[in-house]
């Protein structure tokens, strides 16, 4: 402790110690200069400390907004009076002031200042995942510390896939050391999050890994789009991917239930493969006719009473495909295709398809994407070129037909799939 400066009366003007400032008494009495320390000694609590008190009663306040807020009345023993505890720590104020004040036989007042910052509520709350395995379709415990040992403080807690809508709670943390136990459903592999949001708009995040047993297992489904993805996808992958399993049904599509019936087709491969994944490329294959209408009466492509239709078909294979919530689903809109006089509509039909899978996709926010990569990167501003410059070179990237992937193509298709698990956390 450094003495900085004193008047004649032997009234110090201020003292720094660390990160405390102490100011003391400004009159003095026989008995010496009455002083007045704070300190974070004890957790979750500011300790005051009063010395060189006259023989009578203190009286400690806190000082607030030009207001003084009772503390305590005390008698000094031997001079000295010591709060461990007189004060919590609070989240909504960080730097407190407090004052001493006494008056001595001969009515004098003498008084003593004290001004210390306490802790950040930032990091207040101790979050620990723990489980033997973080596994998909297993449960772990979340465990809540409350390190300042107060408890009473409500928390909301937020678990769930990163970049995927969380579910949420309020819970109240325990005093003292006992942890809060939640716990939590890991439905899913992928790459999850907690968040801890602590009173006065403090958060904490926490991120960690669920990977399933074996490495990841992907299914690529479809029509003939996915011809050639699969192989480029596991090169990419390499040892994290225990397989990825292509699903080819060339011709087939929603609105031809003679060929593919898909929703029922989903829950057989989602039964038998068991996939943390199924990337979906479907609509291609003239996937445009009449579908039945909200009002009961027939709607015909391309507007939006058939997307809104065609959306529901959509929805009823994602819902099967997520696995009842064990699993994700990408779903990849459509590059534009190459129009002729000859065939006008199709790019007319690819555009509804891709529409109707971006609102089927909306209902499912926490486990379904929209993945408009391929599109995006294979045909700019959604006009189908037949070579697009990619990675600083021109590649050919569609078939001699206007409608399916050349080789490099495949290979772009895979990246973007890669990228999407990466982002997930499925791989790392």
């Amino acid at each position: 402790m450094k003495l900085l400066a004193a008047d004649r009366c032997g009234a110090v003007l201020a003292v720094a110690l660390g990160g405390l400032a102490v100011l003391l008494p400004s009159v003095a009495d026989a008995h010496g200069r009455m002083s007045l320390s704070a300190s974070n000694g004890d957790r979750g609590h500011v300790r005051l400390v009063v010395r060189n008190a006259p023989d009578t009663t203190i009286e400690i306040v806190e000082r607030l907004r030009g207001r003084s807020l009772p503390l305590t009345v005390a008698t000094a023993s031997g001079g000295v009076v010591v709060l461990p505890q007189a004060v919590a720590w609070r989240c909504d104020r960080q730097v407190r002031h407090f004052t001493a004040r006494a008056r001595t036989p001969n009515g004098r007042v003498v008084a003593a200042v004290a001004n210390i910052r306490t802790p950040s509520c930032r990091r207040r709350v101790g979050v620990v995942l723990v489980g033997r395995t973080l596994r998909p379709r297993t449960t772990a415990v979340l465990r809540l510390t409350d390190r300042w040992t107060l408890g009473g403080a409500a928390v909301r807690v937020c678990v769930g896939l990163v970049g995927h809508r969380h579910q949420c709670r309020t819970a109240h943390l325990p005093a003292g050391a006992t942890p809060l136990r939640l716990p939590v459903a890991l439905t899913r592999a992928g790459r999850w999050e907690v968040t801890v949001g602590l009173p006065f708009g403090g958060r904490q995040r926490r991120t960690f890994r669920v990977a399933p047993d074996g490495g990841l297992k992907v299914l690529i489904s479809g029509d003939s789009l996915t011809y050639g993805i699969p192989a480029p996808l596991q090169t990419l992958l390499g040892e994290q991917a225990r397989a990825v399993i292509g699903d080819p049904h060339p011709g087939t599509g929603l609105t031809k239930t003679n060929l593919v019936d898909w929703p029922a087709h989903a829950f057989a491969v989602g039964r038998q493969i068991h996939p943390d994944v199924t990337v979906m490329i479907l609509g291609a294959a003239r996937d445009a006719r009449p579908l039945a209408g909200r009002d009961g009466g027939t709607v015909t492509c391309c507007d939006q009473p058939w997307i809104d239709a065609y959306a529901l078909q959509v929805h009823h294979v994602m819902s099967t495909l997520l696995q009842h919530g064990h699993a994700l689903v990408y779903w990849t809109l459509l590059p534009a295709p190459r129009e002729s006089p000859e065939d006008p509509t199709r790019g007319l039909e690819w555009d509804a398809v891709n529409a109707a899978v971006v609102q089927a996709a909306r209902t499912f926010p926490d486990a379904v994407a929209a993945l408009s990569g391929v599109r995006d990167g294979l045909t700019p501003d959604n006009v189908f070129h037949p070579s697009v410059m990619l990675d600083g070179e021109e590649h050919v990237v569609r078939d001699a037909d206007g409608i399916h992937l050349a080789p490099y193509g495949m290979q772009y298709a895979a990246r973007v799939i890669e990228q999407q698990l990466r982002a997930d956390g499925l791989v790392r």
